[in-house]
């Protein structure tokens, strides 16, 4: 999934409603498989429903969740499941969806 500015050149700040949000401005989603990588930390309630939006339309998703089960339904709708956060290094935008992030540290 590309995304195409009208004249903006800046990065995109976030995704709503599907669409990329440059500065209060929207951009137009182009579908370009394999242009972006998106990586995704944290499968809840909330994550999971945004991830698997993104799967369904195709973007090039992977996922890691401290509970590895909660993520493998994602696979079903496209996403590659990361067996390491490391894994996700490679993505070109990460979101981070966690209540409790101090509980990955204490481990």
């Amino acid at each position: 999934m590309r995304l195409k500015s009208r004249g903006d050149s800046r990065r995109t700040l976030a995704v709503c409603d599907g669409h990329a949000v440059r500065h209060g401005r929207r951009a137009e989603p182009t579908r370009d498989d394999g242009d972006t990588r998106i990586g995704w930390i944290g499968i809840g309630r909330m994550g999971y429903a945004m991830a698997a939006r993104l799967a369904k339309q195709g973007a090039d998703l992977t996922v890691w969740n401290r509970t590895r089960a909660k993520a493998e339904p994602l696979a079903k709708h496209g996403a590659k499941i990361a067996s390491a956060l490391s894994e996700l290094a490679a993505c070109d935008i990460v979101f981070v969806h966690g209540v409790d992030l101090g509980r990955r540290e204490a481990r």
